[in-house]
């Protein structure tokens, strides 16, 4: 047998241990706190290439090419991971109907305060070295879209967990097509035309 769990079976892991996944409820809140994916990455590239500059520096001396390559690289990656730096907070406000999203980085503060049926649980596809993957996002309106689920084949296990993640939360999923039978629609905009046939 695989040595590995299936994307399916890690995510119904964390639905089991935390019903509100993939928010965490924190004094009375549902929140997430997220970093830039790429943070870790340029965090170890940093270290690498200062790693090497004190290195060449050491055996070789500053007037070197080497050195130099070295500087250039460690200046590149310093800029990269200040430019990762900060945090996106997904807060979800059942009571009020409301979603908050919040962008932190050096640029400043972004922040995104809209009703529930803006937010959502949807389906994403993928087409990596010729097989079609799928994968669970939390989406909304200016909102970072975050990956909720590891790629797999099983759609259909997949689309039931998502349904089951959005009822959990009370907000909408969607599937990958714009138009499909398997959208589970809970909150519709004020305005919205019940005579239109989805």
């Amino acid at each position: 047998m695989w040595p590995f769990k299936s994307a399916e079976k890690i995510l119904l892991k964390k639905m089991d241990i935390n019903p509100f996944y993939p928010y965490i409820l924190k004094d009375n809140e549902l929140i997430i706190n997220a970093r830039n994916k790429y943070y870790w990455i340029s965090v170890i590239l940093v270290i690498i290439t200062l790693s090497g500059t004190l290195i060449t520096w050491l055996v070789k001396g500053f007037k070197n090419l080497f050195f130099l390559i070295f500087v250039i690289s460690f200046i590149a990656s310093l800029i990269f991971s200040i430019s990762k730096l900060g945090i996106n907070i997904y807060k979800l406000v059942a009571d009020e109907e409301l979603y908050i999203f919040m962008k932190i980085n050096i640029y400043g503060k972004k922040v995104t305060l809209s009703d529930i049926y803006n937010i959502y649980i949807r389906v994403k596809k993928t087409d990596q070295w010729g097989t079609r993957k799928y994968y669970l996002i939390l989406g909304g309106y200016k909102m970072n879209p975050l990956t909720i689920s590891g790629k797999t084949k099983n759609i259909e296990e997949l689309r039931r967990l998502g349904v089951m993640i959005a009822e959990n939360l009370n907000i909408n999923f969607f599937d990958y097509p714009n138009c499909s039978p398997y959208h589970a629609i809970i909150h519709y905009p004020p305005d919205y035309d019940y005579e239109v046939v989805l």
